[in-house]
């Protein structure tokens, strides 16, 4: 009798032990705070959420004292839990300056162009590990922007530190970006992006930048609010890199040639972004045939994406000089 019990404890406590460091796992794969439940103090009347960012925690730090609170903790209407997160653009002498909060750290600057959010790995609290490929992002949001105004996302996985915006976007392994509606938003809403994938590399890190205005372009009194923000993984439609026999894409002046290759002819829709994930056109395509696609395409760095009759996504790189 004694044994048996001592097999069912053993058996409990390695049930326990597997689901404790499943969920672990999964936990270091998703965003820290997602929910922006926890804040902690800054100064005697500032509070950040805990593993996030603001000007006010920025480089160099005697810039941080003159900038305006981007930010409040709204606990009267959220979408779970106790808290949400409030970001509110704000007038200053450079400017309006938008509500802004970063899973890395804050460079600000009194010209408000040569600010950014950056990957700092000296520092535990102001960047986050990450090593899966994750498919898309959801998360829940309403918004009030002043016209001709809106809120932006711009998530980055990457093999090194960087930032946004960045001069050189070498190390980054996938992008995903998101604007949010010009109009108001009263409700909570769902909303999902995905990621758009650069090569098959494995990412360090996620680095999130979430903005209550359109970049530096801002308008004073614009506000969103954001809770509940997830990673979703679905490797069976992750977007997977393959060799050049099976999916040629060549350019000339600004003339794509594409070839694909296989066993028997399929239809593919093809896809054009930029490097910073905008889509910029699509076309339908077929397999061994060359297709030669007309583009007005500035020079630089594109990602075109192939996507199959069943769904399956294929990725490139392509330059147009």
């Amino acid at each position: 009798m004694k044994t048996l019990t001592y097999f069912k404890s053993v058996g409990v406590a390695l049930f326990m032990l597997l689901v404790f460091s499943f969920f672990s796992l999964n936990a270091q794969n998703q965003f820290e705070n997602p929910g922006f439940e926890d804040w902690e103090a800054i100064t005697d009347q500032f509070e950040e959420p805990v593993e996030w960012s603001t000007i006010k925690t920025c480089i160099p730090e005697n810039i941080a004292g003159l900038a305006p609170v981007p930010l409040e903790k709204e606990t009267e209407n959220v979408h779970s839990g106790s808290a949400a997160l409030k970001l509110i653009t704000k007038e200053t002498m450079a400017g309006a300056a938008n509500g802004m909060i970063t899973n890395g750290r804050v460079f600000a600057s009194l010209i408000i162009e040569e600010g950014y959010t950056f990957i700092d790995p000296q520092h535990e609290e102001w960047h986050t590990l990450i090593n899966k490929r994750p498919d898309s992002i959801v998360g829940w949001f309403r918004c009030e922007p002043q016209q001709g105004d809106w809120g932006m996302m711009k998530v980055i996985l990457a093999s090194d530190s960087t930032a946004v915006p960045a001069t050189d976007s070498s190390v980054w392994v996938g992008y995903a970006a998101h604007d949010f509606p010009a109009e108001t938003v009263t409700e909570w809403t769902r909303f999902s992006f995905p990621f758009i994938y650069y090569n098959n590399e494995t990412p360090k890190y996620i680095h999130a930048t979430l903005t209550s205005s359109r970049g530096f372009d801002a308008t004073e009194g614009s506000v969103i609010w954001f809770d509940d923000l997830s990673l979703v993984y679905n490797p069976n439609n992750a977007i997977q890199e393959i060799t050049d026999k099976d999916f040629n894409l060549y350019t000339i002046r600004k003339d794509l040639f594409l070839y694909v290759e296989t066993a028997k002819p399929q239809t593919f829709h093809l896809k054009l972004f930029d490097i910073q994930g905008k889509f910029l056109d699509e076309k339908t395509v077929r397999s061994n045939h060359k297709e030669t696609i007309r583009t007005n395409l500035s020079p630089g760095i594109y990602l075109a994406v192939l996507i199959s009759e069943d769904g399956k996504k294929l990725s490139k790189k392509i330059a147009v000089n």
